[in-house]
C-alpha cells in the first residue's frame, strides 16, 4: 500500500463512475489536509533511502517528482521536502 494525494483518489473515483460532489465531500472528511501532508511525508521519508549517494539536487528532484506522481500538490512536496531538509542539516 503507498499513500497517494485525495486528489488522484478523487480522480480514480470519478473514473469509476461516483459522482464528483459525494466524492469531493467524502475525501475532504476522510483526508484533511495534515493528514494529506503526513502521509506524503512519510512516503518521502521511506523512498528518500533510495536516493542515497546522488547529488542533492537530483535526490530533491527524483523526490518531488515520485510524490507528484502519487498526486501531492507543489505545495505539500515543497513543504515535505523543506521537513525532511532542515532534519538532515540538524543531525549533521
Amino acid at each position: 500500500f503507498k499513500p497517494r494525494a485525495a486528489w488522484l483518489i478523487g480522480r480514480e473515483l470519478r473514473e469509476k463512475g461516483i459522482d464528483p460532489e459525494i466524492s469531493g465531500r467524502v475525501l475532504d472528511e476522510i483526508i484533511p489536509p495534515e493528514r494529506e501532508r503526513a502521509a506524503a511525508r512519510e512516503l518521502a521519508e521511506r523512498r528518500v533511502r533510495h536516493y542515497r549517494g546522488e547529488p542533492p539536487e537530483t535526490a530533491r528532484r527524483k523526490l518531488f517528482s515520485y510524490l507528484a506522481r502519487r498526486g501531492f500538490s507543489s505545495e505539500t512536496i515543497r513543504g515535505c521536502l523543506e521537513d525532511l531538509v532542515g532534519e538532515e542539516e540538524e543531525t549533521e
